[in-house]
């Protein structure tokens, strides 16, 4: 009931729940329809595993940048520009998958995914510093719950089943939609209002430093920040050989 009441008072945060649970679905949509855009260029498992790494790996290269990047910028706009970045990007791939078969194509696709992916560490690391100025401190717990639990449910549960569904009738159709999903999510960022926040004055550089020192200091996040990048590692391999698991070993299609 909380969390209802939350929805139907606060315009801010209503439109940016309806913002990511756009963007997460699409997101679903991608986790599924980009590696099966890959078997269908190659059925080399190296590069079909490029692919689903290169989407991955800006976590890696950019999550502490990004953070000093997101204390200098207007968080509002940031997200809303970060979506249509991703919205360009994801139209190229629809453009990709639609077109005829390039030779050398696959390495285009893991180059995008690799800008992809890029552009969803910064989305998604502003969208949870941005809370705080939208919710009250006592709509936190609230707020942060049912945030996460629309972006499992939609990007989990939701996403991939119906991307199946939307590549059985055509391979382009489920980056189609999320471009248009990516665009409507950054008009509804566009149109939170928030008061003039305080930016970061010092230099990039020493911030990037403070927020490594910072976390190489603290042992808990340290090993909690090891602990997580090894699961996703696990987790990215495993979903890697799935598809060419499921199509030649089990014979399934998109559908089944």
């Amino acid at each position: 009931m909380l969390a209802a009441a939350l929805l139907v008072r606060n315009r801010n945060y209503r439109l940016l729940f309806t913002a990511g649970a756009l963007t997460n679905l699409g997101d679903g949509l991608i986790v599924l329809a980009l590696p099966w855009l890959a078997a269908l260029m190659t059925r080399d498992p190296v590069a079909i595993a490029a692919v689903a790494a290169a989407g991955r790996f800006p976590w890696l290269l950019f999550a502490l940048p990004a953070g000093v990047i997101i204390d200098r910028s207007d968080k509002r706009k940031l997200i809303a520009r970060a979506d249509l970045l991703r919205a360009a990007i994801v139209f190229v791939i629809f453009l990709l998958a639609t077109s005829e078969p390039v030779t050398g194509a696959i390495w285009l696709l893991a180059g995008l995914a690799f800008l992809l992916g890029s552009a969803e560490v910064l989305r998604d690391n502003v969208a949870q510093t941005i809370l705080p100025a939208i919710v009250a401190s006592e709509d936190l717990e609230a707020a942060n719950g049912q945030l996460w639990s629309t972006e499992q449910l939609t990007g989990q549960f939701i996403g991939p089943p119906l991307a199946g569904v939307l590549i059985a009738s055509s391979i382009g159709l489920p980056f189609g939609i999320d471009v248009a999903m990516l665009v409507f999510a950054a008009g509804l960022v566009w149109l939170i209002s928030l008061p003039i926040q305080a930016r970061v004055q010092i230099s990039f550089r020493k911030a990037l430093f403070e927020g490594i020192a910072f976390m190489r200091a603290d042992r808990v996040l340290l090993r909690l920040a090891i602990v997580l990048g090894i699961a996703n590692f696990l987790a990215t391999a495993t979903m890697t050989v799935q598809v060419l698991f499921a199509q030649d070993v089990l014979g399934l299609s998109a559908f089944f």
